[in-house]
């Protein structure tokens, strides 16, 4: 049995008014990306490899905790936060006439697909595809830095829960700046090849951690 264990950091806590920030690339203060940095820097996690969102909300955190190791950063396109569409990145208070489209995605994230935004089955996917490319990698322990909705489908991943129950993501607290763990347990290829109902890529989720403060 082999265990790999894969740390996700959520970004700090953005600048700018609030509002849904998906694709729209804001920014973290430069103070929090450093305190951050050190708080992580603190925990003395004995990663491997380091992988990023391309937003620099958390890019530019990865970038200085693999610098400060010695670690190439790997950029991975589809662990990026879902795109709002004609919300992103739009102050809540300066919605005007999108204000009836963020209502209803409100009370429906699930079957509710916002104008030139992506579907939550479209973001499930591209995110769960992501994460069986990143498992299938040869370092035992990776951390990467990305987007609470993103941490949100992968722990259900994990857990085998329903993505799609909308209390998922309205009720599981995930804060800024805050440490997920999922630890999986893979069988080993020539284990798993004795015996015919299991294949080489058999492995099972733990989640230890969700929503950590650093």
């Amino acid at each position: 049995m082999i265990t790999k264990d894969i740390y996700l950091v959520r970004h700090g806590k953005v600048q700018g008014a609030s509002a849904l920030y998906g694709r729209t690339d804001v920014a973290v203060a430069d103070e929090e990306q450093q305190r951050l940095l050190h708080r992580l820097n603190q925990r003395n996690l004995a990663v491997n490899g380091v992988f990023s969102s391309p937003l620099s909300r958390c890019y530019n955190l990865a970038m200085h905790y693999a610098m400060k190791h010695h670690w190439d950063l790997n950029v991975l396109a589809d662990f990026q936060e879902i795109d709002f569409g004609i919300l992103d990145g739009v102050a809540f208070d300066r919605m005007e006439e999108k204000q009836p489209w963020f209502d209803v995605f409100s009370r429906d994230p699930v079957t509710t697909q916002i104008p030139q935004g992506e579907s939550l089955s479209q973001f499930h996917q591209r995110v769960t595809t992501q994460w069986q490319a990143l498992i299938e990698r040869n370092e035992s322990s990776l951390l990467v830095v990305t987007h609470g909705g993103v941490i949100r489908l992968l722990v259900a991943h994990a857990l085998g829960m329903d993505w799609r129950n909308p209390g998922w993501f309205h009720n599981l607290a995930l804060g800024y700046g805050t440490l997920t763990h999922i630890r999986l347990y893979i069988e080993d290829a020539a284990v798993a090849s004795d015996d015919a109902s299991h294949n080489s890529n058999a492995h099972w989720h733990s989640v230890l951690t969700i929503g950590e403060p650093l």
